[in-house]
């Protein structure tokens, strides 16, 4: 499959989501996983949406949210160096929203949210929307 058609499809699959859910805000994400094929899904996903950064580990999302204010970060649990679960300590610290992802159930959630993986697409925007509007 191209790169073009993986695009339309996803651009048509947002739509129908984003229609069944009635919402369209813009708002600021930051995507935290050491996966970089997540990385790209999710960037390609809510980027259609949201205005969105990514970073790798805990360490460049800091240097990320100085230059990039986000409103919400969805976290990956498993990373090198500083855990998902301490990232988001520090996010919530800061006020930032935040949603959890793991493909194990988190030993301790401290987010707004849990997404599990594999990803459940239309879950993952309806549960960002919602933490969102909260």
């Amino acid at each position: 499959m191209t790169n073009i058609n993986f695009y339309v499809i996803i651009k048509w699959v947002f739509d129908r989501i984003t229609t069944l859910l009635g919402a369209r805000a813009m708002a600021r994400i930051l995507i935290v996983d050491d996966e970089t094929s997540i990385l790209d899904l999710l960037n390609c996903f809510l980027g259609l949406s949201h205005e969105v950064k990514s970073a790798c580990d805990a360490k460049q999302a800091l240097t990320v949210l100085d230059s990039f204010p986000a409103d919400l970060a969805i976290v990956d649990t498993n990373m090198p160096g500083m855990s998902g679960a301490e990232l988001v300590d520090v996010l919530r610290e800061r006020g930032m929203k935040t949603v959890l992802t793991s493909g194990l159930p988190p030993v301790r959630n401290n987010a707004n949210a849990f997404v599990p993986k594999p990803f459940d697409l239309a879950f993952l925007m309806r549960t960002v929307e919602r933490v969102l509007a909260e």
